[in-house]
């Protein structure tokens, strides 16, 4: 499939560190009507450049952070993630249409309607 992880070890250990950081600011900046909002799934990629003069003997770097919808190429995911990320999507719609309804935004249909779909969809996802 493409998808090569990096051994174990420091090196490891410290690009899992750096991305668990990333991650950290991307969960202060994920808002929907102004509430936070989990993000599904994001793609850290963390760039490494040796360097003998750091202690590590790299340089380590967040390369670019990616949106939910790139993660679901198989040579980034070493499993079958479709079926998980569309109920997590599906999920996370449900929760996103629940805060824009409680914020008071205009909606094409009655405001009860989508209420009790959402309640229907939130029974059948459960």
């Amino acid at each position: 499939r493409g998808f090569w992880e990096q051994p174990p070890g420091a090196l490891k250990e410290a690009c899992k560190a750096l991305a668990i950081r990333a991650y950290n600011e991307v969960k202060k900046v994920a808002k929907w009507e102004g509430k936070p909002m989990d993000t599904l799934l994001n793609r850290i990629d963390i760039g490494i450049v040796p360097d003998k003069s750091l202690k590590l003997g790299y340089k380590i770097f967040v390369n670019e952070i990616e949106p939910q919808m790139t993660t679901w190429l198989g040579r980034y995911c070493p499993f079958e993630i479709a079926d998980k990320m569309a109920a997590a999507c599906v999920n996370q719609a449900s929760k996103a249409i629940r805060l824009s309804l409680d914020k008071g935004r205009k909606m094409p249909t009655k405001k009860e309607n989508i209420k009790q779909l959402l309640d229907i969809l939130d029974e059948r996802l459960a």
